[in-house]
């Protein structure tokens, strides 16, 4: 998560991504994550403990693979997109 200076986003948790190492994060019933990306935290817990706080204004998400595997690089696999609520 970047603010449109592509700097990180400051933040009172110091949450400044999301990844395979990150503590405390609750997967789906079917082992899917969602992350909730929005600037005030969410008041259920589930979605607090996979939220990334986001600023104010516009921002930018960056989705970084490190040793993907192929369907990462044959370009088979689709991120899901962004959804709003």
């Amino acid at each position: 998560m970047y603010a449109e200076d592509m700097l990180f986003v400051a933040n009172d948790i110091g949450r400044f991504s999301i990844g395979s190492t990150t503590d405390g994060l609750r997967p789906n019933s079917d082992g899917s994550l969602t992350i909730h990306l929005r600037h005030t935290r969410p008041e259920d817990p589930a979605e607090a403990a996979n939220w990334l706080p986001a600023p104010a204004g516009s921002f930018n998400t960056t989705m970084r693979f490190y040793a993907p595997l192929a369907p990462v690089l044959d370009g088979s696999y689709h991120l899901p997109p962004i959804q709003i609520a």
